[in-house]
């Protein structure tokens, strides 16, 4: 873990220097973890309602945190779950994709925009059908782009478990897709 962030979660575990250290924490994080959640959320303000989340769930579990790896790592893992988690309790429309998608790419045409939403709502339904620990870890190969080394410092399995997971989880995925 990084001397600052070490520093900063050992005033975390003190009851008289927990408040700050937290808003440190936050006020060093929260841009980055904003900008990671706009991947993945189109609307600043349901990107502010997850980053809240994200906050609330840190500052519920930070006293948990091993320090195996690298804050940054955990907080961008909690980040990327609580997106996904957004997907999946909105139920997001056809027409919210489509403006996700054309936001990144104007040049595209409407039906090849079609065919993306498509296949993006397919992927996280896909993803829904993992079991917890495939699902983990696919959400941070895929999603967060994660080396298994990072991933085996974060979760404590080994790094073959994680790539045989990794690989179930993938073709586990392209079964869901294609036999839609």
């Amino acid at each position: 873990m990084e001397l600052e962030d070490a520093k900063l979660f050992q005033q975390f575990l003190l009851q008289e220097t927990k408040k700050q250290a937290f808003e440190k924490i936050v006020r060093k994080y929260s841009p980055s973890l904003f900008g990671h959640l706009k991947k993945y959320i189109n609307h600043r303000e349901d990107i502010e309602d997850v980053l809240q989340i994200v906050w609330m769930k840190v500052w519920t579990s930070l006293h948990q945190f091993r320090g195996d790896s690298l804050l940054s790592t955990w907080l961008f893992t909690i980040t990327t779950r609580e997106a996904y988690n957004f997907y999946r309790s909105r139920k997001i429309k056809n027409e919210e994709l489509l403006e996700g998608l054309q936001k990144y790419d104007t040049t595209i045409e409407h039906q090849y925009s079609m065919e993306s939403s498509d296949i993006f709502k397919k992927l996280y339904e896909a993803i829904d059908t993992l079991p917890k620990k495939q699902k983990e870890v696919f959400m941070m190969r895929y999603f967060e782009e994660m080396t298994y080394n990072e991933m085996e410092h974060l979760t404590g399995t080994s790094i073959g478990a994680l790539k045989a997971s990794y690989h179930h989880a993938v073709k586990k995925i392209e079964y869901f897709i294609n036999s839609i």
